[in-house]
């Protein structure tokens, strides 16, 4: 017998509710990390859900996102329209995700507007590879 009575000393007993008490801590930021993660995915998953939905096509092929998609406006001044301007973050998305096609459909279709219209191209491409 080592003569105990099966009760913890005073340090004893505060050394375990303070371990108890991180061990909470550390599962409830845990849990909350999880939460935010699945937050941050389900925002980020309709963030490309709409996005895919403003993609605009031109003979069966992508070539850019609307301006804006307000469905309660009954005044849409032109947004359903591609803007270089605003379509310069779709396109750093979609190359960030690997999506290459849409921005060089893009570009391609811009430079063929612009000089149909008798301009002379911001850009200069040598040659371009599919």
């Amino acid at each position: 017998d080592d003569g105990s009575n099966g009760s913890f000393s005073p340090d004893e007993t505060k050394k375990l509710h303070s371990s108890l008490a991180r061990e909470k801590l550390a599962a409830a930021a845990a849990k909350k990390e999880k939460a935010m993660r699945v937050k941050a995915d389900s925002i980020e998953d309709e963030a490309w859900e709409l996005l895919r939905e403003s993609i605009v096509y031109y003979c069966g092929h992508p070539v850019g996102t609307i301006a804006a998609n307000d469905p309660s406006s009954t005044s849409i001044l032109n947004y359903d329209q591609v803007f270089i301007r605003d379509f310069v973050p779709s396109g750093i998305a979609f190359l960030l995700k690997g999506e290459y096609d849409i921005v060089r459909n893009f570009i391609l279709h811009t430079l063929q507007l612009q000089v149909k219209a008798g301009r002379r191209p911001w850009i200069a491409i040598v040659q371009v590879r599919g």
